[in-house]
């Protein structure tokens, strides 16, 4: 306990010690005087005081060796005062022996000061800080306490000088506040709890543009979860719609933020990536198919309800089949097959079963024909019609058939046909023509088969069949060993057999006027400018046939450009190139000379015959010759009049753009 000596005022209770003076007995002989320290004094319990006293008689300060000091209550030892533990009242006896003096005292002794913490509550949130502020009270008297008098303890959080830090996990925490300088303290359990944490759940949270989603807003703890009314929050959406608890998102894809915000200030915000819709349409033409057949499979990709072409969002796949591309590919074993068809992103996915079956033969098919080939052969399309190859690593893999289709080139003979054919064809050297007969192909169309021998293989030969429809050259090929065009075996004349061509699609046409969009087209030879939307088909190295879509009667414009390499041709001058041009590709007798003239080309000069007239339907052709220092060319421009006196300029803003190469 800590002593005071009150006569030097040092105490640190500033209430407690005034130096008193007081004269108070007297002799009937002589004045006595004595000086004390204490006097009607409040002293706290369970404290210790120095007592200090002087005598004096007659003005002499007298010897206090011989004081006595005695306490009703407390204890007086060496001139200590031990106040009582219990609050009350205290007298102070004093006495003087050699002089009888004697001095009483009256002591208050107070109740003990009482260390107070403004604290509220002690259920606190996990990491929660609060400030505890400390005062000492007493004798009805409150003062603050200095924080560095005082000593803080946390047994699980933390404290920065007066302020308390909850810990970050839930639990039970021990709390004091300690006053060493009066043996105070303070302590508390706190129970620590997670604070609750408003929380948004979406019933989806992958949307598409237009998608709507419902969500429910909460206030969550580590063991339970509140769901809010309407009124206890707010939302917003930048883009979308809100409406009650559900989101409308907006009908094109973008980034969405929702933003909720709880009547205490919590926030939280929600971001969504509105992508597509996306709708994925798959088919084919037939669920059962033959061993190595190949078909299409047709997809339709619509995303926010639009139509899209991206094909490479697309993956295709099967089971036992292969792909290339969309082009699904049979295995050579019968049994059932599964096609898969995934739009990448989305992750939607079409399943498609097929039936695979034997046959011997397989279909080949394009928008103009169709024929049947043997089921093991390997198929191809091209641009101006397919190729099928015998299987590798058999006596069949030499054998081949191909068939294509030139719109546009009915005007030429079969002979005609069959030189331009011939010197684009590769193997053609390899054999001889052996013979010429007509037949009739599809039941009803005339045409023209050539025999053609190899000479010096003798296991092998070959058939070609020209034939025109519709306004289009029809070539069909087979060359392969003898035995597929002889005895049981002809599988030649089986797949002639089975070819049909197919009735001519027209697209009805609102107008005949060409777009005046240009694409280039680069050949090895040569480039040139085409309104958009021809098609081109190449020939070999030297042959190029090129033609509108849009018609007239089924008849197109078109153009045939023959590249001439050899030089008994190229060293011509242009006149005798457009002679033989003109000879070789002008044979129907109604068409009638109307111009001959000179043109100059971007690359040199020209010369051209413009002709009028024909058999079905009345048309318009040029004859163009020209040549650079390696190529001689012959240009036929084509339509009819219909479609050229509605694009008056086409033939010679077409030759304008034609530039030879070096």
């Amino acid at each position: 306990m800590g002593m005071y000596k009150i006569i030097l005022a040092n105490t640190k209770i500033a209430y407690f010690f005034l130096l008193a003076c007081l004269l108070f007995q007297s002799c009937q002989s002589s004045k006595k005087e004595i000086l004390v320290s204490l006097e009607n004094r409040k002293f706290f319990p369970d404290r210790q005081y120095e007592i200090q006293s002087q005598f004096s008689q007659k003005g002499n300060i007298l010897d206090i060796s011989s004081v006595e000091y005695k306490s009703t209550r407390g204890k007086i030892e060496k001139g200590i005062y031990h106040t009582p533990k219990e609050a009350g009242k205290d007298t102070i006896t004093i006495l003087h022996s050699p002089s009888h003096f004697q001095k009483e005292i009256d002591i208050e002794i107070l109740a003990a000061p009482e260390l107070v913490v403004n604290l509220d509550r002690t259920n606190l949130h996990c990491k929660e800080a609060i400030a505890l502020t400390a005062s000492l009270k007493a004798d009805g008297e409150s003062k603050i306490v200095n924080p560095e008098e005082l000593v803080y303890y946390a047994q699980k959080g933390k404290f920065s000088q007066n302020n308390y830090c909850a810990p970050e996990e839930e639990g039970q925490d021990i709390v004091s506040i300690s006053y060493p300088l009066w043996n105070l303290k303070k302590e508390w359990q706190f129970s620590i709890v997670s604070a609750p944490i408003l929380s948004v759940e979406l019933d989806e949270k992958h949307l598409s543009t237009g998608q709507k989603t419902n969500f429910q807003v909460y206030l969550k703890t580590k063991d339970s979860k509140i769901q809010l009314s309407e009124t206890e929050y707010t939302v917003k959406a930048e883009k979308g719609e809100i409406k009650g608890n559900s989101y409308f998102a907006p009908t094109s894809p973008t980034t969405e933020n929702l933003f909720f915000e709880h009547k205490s200030g919590q926030k939280v915000q929600i971001s969504l990536e509105i992508k597509h819709s996306i709708q994925l349409e798959v088919s084919i033409v037939k669920n059962k198919i033959n061993i190595n057949e190949e078909i299409p499979v047709v997809t339709k990709l619509y995303k926010s309800g639009i139509a899209s072409d991206a094909i490479s969002e697309i993956k295709f796949s099967a089971k036992r089949g292969k792909f290339t591309e969309n082009v699904y590919y049979a295995p050579n074993k019968e049994g059932m097959d599964s096609i898969q068809v995934t739009h990448i992103p989305s992750g939607i996915e079409k399943t498609l079963s097929v039936e695979i079956e034997y046959s011997p033969y397989q279909t080949i098919e394009t928008d103009r024909f169709k024929i049947h080939v043997p089921s093991d052969w390997r198929k191809e399309l091209s641009d101006i019609g397919i190729r099928a190859k015998g299987p590798k690593m058999t006596e069949l893999q030499a054998a081949e058939i191909t068939v294509a289709s030139f719109p546009g080139l009915d005007f030429l003979d079969a002979q005609t046909i069959k030189m331009f054919f011939q010197q684009q064809k590769a193997d053609s050297k390899e054999f001889e023509e052996s013979g010429e007969e007509e037949i009739m192909l599809s039941g009803t169309i005339k045409a023209t088969k050539v025999i053609l021998e190899n000479f010096s293989d003798k296991g092998r030969k070959s058939w070609w069949i020209l034939a025109k429809h519709d306004g289009a050259v029809y070539i069909l090929t087979f060359t392969g060993p003898s035995f597929l065009f002889e005895g049981e075996k002809n599988v030649s004349q089986e797949m002639l057999n089975s070819f049909v061509l197919k009735p001519q699609k027209l697209h009805q046409i609102a107008s005949l006027k060409m777009s005046e969009t240009k694409e280039k087209f680069v050949h090895e030879y040569f480039t040139m400018d085409l309104p958009q939307e021809w098609i081109v088909k190449k020939m070999g190295a030297n042959l190029m046939i090129a033609s509108s879509k849009l018609h007239h009667q089924g008849k197109s414009a078109s153009i045939f450009l023959m590249s001439y390499q050899q030089t008994e041709i190229k060293n011509l001058d242009i006149s005798l190139i457009l002679l033989l041009f003109r000879q070789e590709t002008v044979k129907d007798p109604t068409l009638k000379v109307a111009e001959e003239t000179d043109l100059a080309l971007p690359h040199g000069p020209a010369k051209m015959i413009a002709f009028e007239g024909g058999k079905e339907t009345l048309q318009k052709t040029w004859v163009i010759a020209t040549k650079s220092n390696t190529t001689a060319y012959g240009i036929l421009i084509f339509a009819p009049i219909e479609i050229w006196n509605a694009n008056p300029d086409f033939a010679l803003n077409i030759l304008k753009s034609f530039k030879t190469k070096k």
